[in-house]
């Protein structure tokens, strides 16, 4: 294996996408087969990037949030056909806005019930507006729960008649909650217990302390007016409350401890010291084809097919390789908004774990790459 041309990637993207910072990880067959880190986690450049410096996971966190949903499935704590009211009542008397040819908006009572199956493929009718009236309340409660902000979710009118179409959304934020009212535990506890700790990932979780903030990277935007990269702080729009826990986007973590998520899920939900966190079953469940972007009403996923891909709960699952993408079938994943991308492949036994911190991050260019870079070695 020669891994080359992607090191010299890594070292090239502070030029290139003006990335002030990156790792990364890859895995095969459960031992790593390549590890790399260039850049700086400080703005002063004297933290050299390293595998255990912190950034925000933002919708990284999504896997973690639906593999800690399934966990509970395979409990028999819910069916994913149930409504998502038997077990969140603020959900059972939901209202679609609807706007007529006039361009009048009218408010009127849902036809049909969310169903669980819905967060998970974000088919629900839920939007990513943190700037709506309930939401925005619920935010100016400084001690908001994630069943506060859930409720405030429920709070406001959907988009669309649940399973109509399909809308990046707020959808795994309420399966945050669902998690929380079967098990019974906090959610930030209940992945702990069930997933961080027996898979050794020491270092992840929602709490931003002093201590998680010495140890987070800078964070980044890339201003579109000036075309500079700017410090942001190291704030994340979803962690508004110490006691509200985004399912969607509030992780922190690293990629010493996210690598060994995506492993585990790339050996069949195992870990290579034997924790089973899923089992094959649901793995296999997790990344099929559940929505299909051409046959929903879809606008933020189409991109997804020219991709190769189609959308399963809650991951991007691939169904082909176009587009030049060096991809396999059943490859899974997500990305998040500071430019994370995790990758899961359990017919290849691959995973990859890139981290990095900068908003407006240029993941189409840059992901791909990555992707094609590995499997061009792995896969022979």
């Amino acid at each position: 294996m020669n891994f080359e041309y992607l090191k010299e990637h890594m070292d090239n993207l502070g030029e290139t996408l003006r990335i002030p910072g990156r790792y990364i990880i890859v895995t095969h067959h459960g031992k790593r087969v390549f590890e790399y880190g260039a850049g700086y986690a400080d703005e002063a450049k004297t933290k050299p990037f390293s595998s255990d410096t912190l950034v925000n996971l933002y919708s990284c966190s999504k896997p973690i949030t639906c593999t800690a949903a399934l966990q509970l499935l395979e409990k028999g704590k819910f069916l994913l056909e149930d409504p998502i009211a038997n077990y969140l009542p603020a959900f059972k008397d939901m209202t679609v806005r609807h706007i007529t040819k006039n361009g009048i908006v009218e408010i009127k009572k849902a036809e049909k019930p969310i169903l669980i199956h819905q967060l998970f493929t974000m088919t629900a009718g839920l939007s990513y507006d943190l700037t709506s009236p309930s939401i925005q309340k619920a935010k100016e409660n400084k001690s908001c729960t994630t069943q506060d902000f859930v409720n405030a979710i429920a709070n406001e009118p959907l988009l669309f008649e649940p399973g109509s179409a399909y809308r990046y959304s707020l959808c795994h934020d309420v399966l945050g909650a669902l998690i929380e009212v079967v098990s019974g535990m906090p959610f930030g506890e209940y992945l702990k217990k069930n997933i961080f700790e027996p898979l050794g990932m020491e270092n992840t979780g929602f709490k931003a302390t002093d201590a998680v903030y010495a140890r987070m990277a800078d964070q980044y935007t890339l201003d579109a007016e000036t075309d500079t990269v700017k410090n942001i702080g190291k704030n994340n729009e979803y962690r508004f409350s110490p006691n509200y826990e985004s399912g969607g986007a509030g992780l922190i973590s690293c990629a010493e401890d996210y690598i060994r998520f995506v492993t585990a899920m790339s050996l069949f939900g195992k870990s290579p010291e034997g924790a089973q966190i899923l089992s094959k079953s649901t793995v296999n469940m997790m990344r099929a084809t559940h929505v299909i972007p051409t046959e929903l009403s879809v606008n933020d996923i189409a991109m997804f097919t020219k991709q190769g891909y189609h959308y399963g709960l809650g991951v991007r699952t691939a169904v082909g390789s176009t587009c030049g993408r060096l991809i396999a079938p059943g490859e899974f994943g997500w990305d998040g908004a500071a430019g994370c991308f995790a990758l899961m492949d359990p017919d290849e036994e691959i995973a990859i774990f890139y981290a990095q911190h900068r908003r407006n991050p240029q993941n189409a260019d840059n992901h791909p790459r990555i992707r094609n870079m590995v499997y061009a070695q792995l896969v022979k």
